[in-house]
């Protein structure tokens, strides 16, 4: 509640509100970080039970639902955030969706079929650099790879580490002919993260990898052609 009523009045007042990446972990929220968020919450909340309490007795028992809430802010964000106790309360059926109760047959066959895959080995049967030739090869996850890297360039927190690869400068034009000709075994990974990270690049990479002889293509290239090609 007092979070929401934050924002509605920073946007009244016409204030910038940021709402920056999640930054989610195993261990959960730490007390140190309850404390420093929601020490205002709990001030407030023991302030507005205290004055209620002083004006009017049973109307302080109408109001211990929202209070409490607040005044319990610190320990209810530390505890709710604790993977155990979310793992025992879905282990007694407890905050699960009907999806996880009764999976739809297209959850139930994508399951099972990933089940089968693990066990035949299938999903680490892929070699080096698959995931490479399928980003520059496959016209589909091209286009769908470069469209979440446009997404991603809207953010400014993703702006900055996209600056902090190169993306974008001319330097790796000349990664992405060396990648051409010699074949990501050349390159660092540090590179290929580089070219992966340029949505400019990425079309025009993709169309060279296509339309090029295949003698000015380095021999892996060649074979991952032919493999698409089929």
């Amino acid at each position: 509640m007092l979070w929401h009523s934050k924002f509605v009045a920073a946007s009244l007042f016409q204030a910038g509100i940021h709402w920056g990446p999640q930054q989610r972990n195993s261990e959960g929220t730490t007390w140190a970080e309850a404390l420093r968020e929601h020490w205002a919450h709990t001030a407030i909340g023991i302030v507005w039970g205290a004055a209620i309490w002083r004006l009017d007795h049973p109307t302080f028992w109408w109001f211990v639902p929202v209070v409490a809430g607040m005044v319990l802010s610190i320990p209810l964000s530390v505890w709710t955030s604790r993977r155990s106790l979310g793992e025992k309360a879905r282990r007694l059926g407890l905050f699960v969706t009907p999806e996880e109760t009764a999976p739809p047959p297209e959850l139930a066959a994508l399951r099972a079929r990933m089940a089968g895959l693990e066990m035949t080995g299938e999903t680490r049967s892929r070699p080096p650099d698959a995931g490479l030739a399928d980003a520059v090869l496959d016209p589909y996850v091209n286009a769908i790879h470069v469209s979440l890297l446009r997404e991603k360039g809207q953010n400014p927190a993703h702006v900055k580490a996209l600056a902090q690869l190169r993306a974008g400068r001319p330097e790796v034009r000349t990664l992405c002919e060396k990648l051409l000709a010699l074949g990501p075994g050349q390159l660092e990974q540090k590179e290929k993260l580089v070219i992966l990270s340029d949505a400019e690049l990425l079309p025009w990479l993709h169309r060279q990898a296509w339309l090029r002889p295949s003698g000015t293509l380095a021999p892996w290239w060649q074979e991952q052609i032919r493999k698409y090609a089929q």
